[in-house]
C-alpha cells in the first residue's frame, strides 16, 4: 500500500507549540483509541514528554473489544457516556500533581489547581472528553478530524486547568493507514472505497466473525458475494441493479460507527 502524507502545516505549528507548553503543565494526557491503542499512538508524544507525570486515556472504551487489551501501568478506561470513568480520570489527574501540591504545602502557599495538557491524534475524542470533565458543551464534536486548530485553556470546573491541542500524526503511517480510517482517525476519502472495505472485510470475518454475521446474516465465500448479499438485504440498487460500492461504503460507516459491536484493531 502507498505511504499516505497526512502532515498539515498546522500541525508543524502545532508539534512546536506543544514543545513549549509542556513547560507550563504539571502532567500530560495522552489520548487513544481503545479499539487499536498502538495505531492512534504518535510517538512523537512520548519523545518529547520524556519525564513529565503522564496518564494514558483509552478513550472509546464502550467501542472496544476490553478482552484483547493490556493495559499499561498509568491507564485510564474512558467512555463519555460513563461518568464513573470521567470522574476516575479528575481523580488520577488529581493525583498526579499530589507532590508538588503537598510541596505548596509545606512552604505555606496556598495550592495552585493543577495544570494538564491533552494530547493525541486527530479524532481521537479531545473535545468530547472536555465536553464531558465540565459536564457541558463548550467545544464543536464531529466524527472527523481536524477540528482543533490552536491551543487553548480550559478551566475544569475550578479543579484543574487542561490545555487543549490540536491533533498530530506522524509525518507518515503505512499499515496503520486502514485502522486509522476506519476509526475516523484520518478522512475515510483518503482511501478507496474497494481497498478499505476489503481489509475491513477480511480483518472482521477472520477475528469478529459472529459480529459480522450477526448484522449481516452469513458469510459468502468471497467478498464480492457477501457485499452482493448486503446490496440485497438492504435493498442498495441503482437503477434496479445491485450497487456493490454503496453496499462497501455502508458496511465501513457500520464499522466505523461501532454498529457491528465491540472490536480490537491490533490483532494479528
Amino acid at each position: 500500500m502507498d505511504v499516505i502524507h497526512w502532515y498539515p502545516g498546522h500541525m508543524k505549528k502545532a508539534s512546536n507549540q506543544m514543545i513549549e507548553a509542556l513547560k507550563m503543565v504539571d502532567v500530560v494526557l495522552e489520548l487513544v483509541d481503545a479499539r487499536s491503542p498502538s495505531k492512534t499512538r504518535n510517538p512523537f508524544f512520548l519523545e518529547v514528554i520524556k519525564n513529565k507525570p503522564h496518564i494514558t486515556v483509552y478513550m472509546k472504551s464502550d467501542l472496544a473489544d476490553l478482552s484483547k487489551i493490556k493495559l499499561e501501568k498509568d491507564t485510564v478506561l474512558v467512555s463519555i457516556k460513563d461518568k464513573k470513568s470521567i470522574s476516575n480520570l479528575i481523580n488520577r489527574i488529581s493525583d498526579a500533581n499530589k507532590e508538588k501540591r503537598e510541596k505548596q504545602i509545606s512552604r505555606g502557599m496556598k495550592p495552585m489547581p493543577p495544570k494538564a495538557m491533552i494530547v493525541g491524534i486527530p479524532n481521537i475524542g479531545k473535545s468530547s472528553l472536555i465536553n464531558a470533565l465540565i459536564n457541558k458543551k463548550i467545544t464543536k464534536v464531529e466524527n472527523k478530524p481536524g477540528l482543533t486548530k490552536n491551543n487553548r485553556w480550559v478551566n475544569v470546573n475550578n479543579k484543574f486547568y487542561l490545555l487543549d491541542t490540536p491533533g498530530i500524526l506522524p509525518n507518515n503511517y503505512l499499515e496503520s493507514n486502514y485502522v486509522l480510517a476506519l476509526i475516523g482517525a484520518i478522512k475515510i476519502e483518503l482511501l478507496p472505497v474497494y481497498e478499505l472495505s476489503e481489509y475491513a472485510y477480511k480483518y472482521i470475518t477472520k477475528y469478529y466473525p459472529n459480529l459480522y454475521k450477526n448484522r449481516y446474516k452469513k458469510i459468502m465465500d468471497t467478498s464480492d458475494k457477501s457485499f452482493e448479499y448486503i446490496a440485497e438485504i438492504r435493498g442498495i440498487k441503482n437503477d434496479k441493479s445491485i450497487n456493490h460500492e454503496l453496499a462497501r461504503a455502508l458496511f465501513l460507516k457500520e464499522v466505523r460507527d461501532g454498529i457491528l459491536g465491540k472490536m480490537n484493531f491490533d490483532l494479528k
